[in-house]
């Protein structure tokens, strides 16, 4: 991911944030801010990479979708913040987990006069979870951005944002929001049952060609 502040979490920051993202999205934001720390302390030096593994992508960070003007950061609410696409544009994407604003490229390239913007902590934006609100506020208030497009957890991000902000923000698409995604199926919240009917059923044969 990249992008979390390095600092270790208080209590009361890791119950807060769990609280607003979520088991799934919050551990893997406090992941990141471990292990940025113990590079930190270590002296290792790393790199962002969203791996094509992970989002399902041959290219992963696509660097070639964006000509290289259209690829920028920029200071927004005082955090150094990391974008894709017009500068200015008023449709703008907010990339969830694990992505960022690079995978992002093809689509707002498709949509013409867009930008994709990686939130505080996420990406390769800096800042943390608790600088959204004024970061939000900034985007909606002085970079013109009408058209909010929230992913996963940006569309948390969105939805706060027009709520705060209902004159400025004329339109909302939600891409999977974290919020609305079904329960899991029983078995998948009992591991030890699972467990059990995956050793008892057989695999299955696909025919090969």
């Amino acid at each position: 991911m990249g992008g979390q502040d390095a600092a270790p979490w208080s209590e009361e920051y890791r119950q807060e944030t769990y609280r607003a993202l979520g088991s799934y999205e919050a551990s893997r934001a406090e992941a990141d801010a471990v292990f940025q720390d113990l590079a930190a302390q270590s002296g290792v030096s790393w790199s962002i990479v969203n791996p094509a593994s992970v989002i399902g992508d041959s290219a992963a960070h696509r660097f070639g979708d964006a000509p290289a003007g259209d690829r920028r950061f920029t200071k927004l609410g005082g955090i150094r913040t990391f974008e894709v696409g017009k500068a200015g544009a008023p449709t703008v994407v907010l990339p969830g987990l694990p992505v960022n604003a690079d995978t992002w490229a093809p689509v707002v390239t498709a949509v013409g006069h867009a930008r994709a913007v990686d939130l505080p902590g996420l990406g390769m934006s800096a800042g943390r979870r608790e600088d959204w609100q004024s970061w939000l506020t900034a985007l909606v208030t002085e970079t013109g951005a009408r058209h909010l497009v929230g992913h996963s957890i940006g569309a948390a991000a969105a939805v706060d944002a027009a709520t705060a902000h209902h004159d400025a923000v004329d339109q909302l698409t939600l891409v999977s929001p974290f919020f609305l995604q079904g329960h899991p199926p029983r078995t998948a919240r009992r591991p030890a049952l699972t467990r059990w009917y995956l050793r008892r059923k057989p695999p299955k044969r696909w025919p090969s060609g």
